[in-house]
């Protein structure tokens, strides 16, 4: 016989009530995705907070889009690092002065 873990039983049931509750995922990454632009509206950034509190892949791909978000503003720190063999000085600056402008 096996006993039951209250807490995993309710762990499970919270989860399932929120997937119910809060919009699919598709729904869910293109959020992720508009708050990395703009402030969300309290209500979208509590949906999405409780949806990403129950599913794992919408956590991971806001992860992974904070990662990218993080390394593409570092890397016109970086361009002189590259190797003139495939850039040109002339092209480094351009490159980083599209980026430093597209951060604003």
């Amino acid at each position: 016989m096996t006993i039951l873990d209250p807490y995993n039983w309710l762990k499970g049931e919270l989860v399932l009530l929120l997937e119910r509750i809060t919009p699919q995922c598709k729904e869910i990454k293109f959020m992720i995705s508009e708050s990395m632009d703009r402030t969300l509206p309290l209500r979208q950034r509590l949906v999405v907070w409780l949806h990403k509190k129950a599913c794992v892949c919408c956590r991971r791909y806001g992860r992974y889009l904070q990662f990218i978000r993080d390394n593409v503003r570092e890397f016109p720190n970086h361009i002189n690092e590259s190797s003139n063999e495939l850039l040109s000085l002339d092209a480094k600056e351009r490159i980083k002065k599209a980026l430093q402008e597209w951060r604003k």
